[in-house]
């Protein structure tokens, strides 16, 4: 069963850095984010910092679904495209229990089923883009989207959650039917032929208001990868519907912001230290656009 809602919920303000908080937040030389230390003025500095997002009524869904919107992304082939899969599934099983490691799969959507979630192939695109950046690298205005491979939970779900996230707690974490899981890349297209891509995992579930709200909100909090910034963390929070409005339009509000490395305290938001996947393979005689 898929889950239109997918996403939701409205950024406090106070977590969001101001353009003129952005220029004292300048790109970070140092190669180790482990040894990562104040500077005598006092401010952290980070290789990268953006704010991503979008805030805008559209005229059709920004949401797309089924294996084929990989096919889309630049470089990426059937075999690439598994092996994403399938690190995905990693993920999912390592981190909070959930397995579709023999669940039934479907090769002509890419959906699974392993009778209590659903791993869903989805898209979004709209008009995504970078809002703020202290890297002339990724200027503001320039386009992303998001693929991913995404655990929807059924609404009869009725166990706990496993893996490193649930032996974590003391005390067992339950799965509600409202949260999802998600592991996907965003691309950001400083050049069309050859974008830059982040790698993202849910490193705690994605939790949705358990109300009836319109468009539904949510939260996620996950660790990224970047072949050219290390690793790093993201907070996004999106208001996306799965139905139109009563004037046929799409209220979808998208925020989220992307810090590189993750954090200077906290070491577990810089846990993901490699790319899930091999980089995509550029033909010698191809022209970099960036």
């Amino acid at each position: 069963m898929i889950k239109m809602f997918m996403y939701a919920s409205m950024l406090a303000s106070s977590l969001f850095i101001s353009a003129s908080a952005l220029d004292n937040l300048e790109p970070n030389v140092c190669n180790d984010c482990d040894h990562h230390h104040h500077h005598e003025d006092g401010l952290n500095r980070y290789k990268l910092l953006v704010t991503v997002g979008m805030d805008e009524l559209l005229d059709e869904s920004a949401l797309s679904f089924g294996i084929q919107i990989f096919d889309t992304l630049p470089g990426w082939d059937a075999e690439r495209i598994e092996q994403f899969r399938q690190a995905a599934i990693s993920w999912h099983y390592e981190r909070f229990g959930v397995d579709f490691r023999t669940a039934p799969y479907d090769p002509s959507t890419g959906f699974s089923d392993n009778g209590y979630a659903t791993l869903v192939p989805l898209q979004f695109n709209g008009t995504y883009r970078i809002l703020e950046s202290n890297d002339h690298r990724i200027p503001v205005g320039t386009r992303i989207n998001i693929t991913e491979f995404v655990v929807q939970f059924h609404p009869d779900v009725s166990m706990n959650y496993g893996g490193t996230y649930g032996a974590s707690a003391t005390t067992p974490i339950a799965i509600s039917p409202s949260d999802s899981l998600p592991y996907g890349v965003y691309t950001v297209f400083t050049s069309e032929r050859h974008p830059k891509e982040f790698f993202m995992r849910g490193f705690f579930p994605d939790k949705t208001e358990p109300v009836n709200l319109y468009p539904s909100r949510s939260f996620e909090r996950f660790q990224m990868f970047s072949e050219n910034y290390g690793p790093g963390f993201g907070i996004l929070n999106v208001a996306v519907p799965g139905v139109p409005n009563s004037s046929g339009k799409w209220p979808t509000y998208v925020k989220a912001q992307w810090s590189f490395p993750g954090s200077f305290v906290i070491p577990d938001y810089n846990g993901w230290r490699s790319a899930p996947i091999p980089p995509v393979a550029h033909h010698s005689h191809d022209h970099h656009d960036d």
